[in-house]
């Protein structure tokens, strides 16, 4: 299970940044849930 929800959460990471380029207005919001994104990887590593 946790190996599967970090693999989705890296996946996640990975693909967020794009998102933060399309939506520069909110741009702060995907910033947060950006670093809340690592937070969880650091815990699932």
């Amino acid at each position: 299970m946790s190996k599967n929800a970090s693999s989705l959460i890296v996946q996640s990471s990975r693909t967020l940044p794009k998102a933060t380029c399309l939506t520069k207005p909110t741009n702060g919001l995907f910033q947060q849930a950006l670093d809340i994104l690592n937070h969880f990887t650091d815990l699932f590593s």
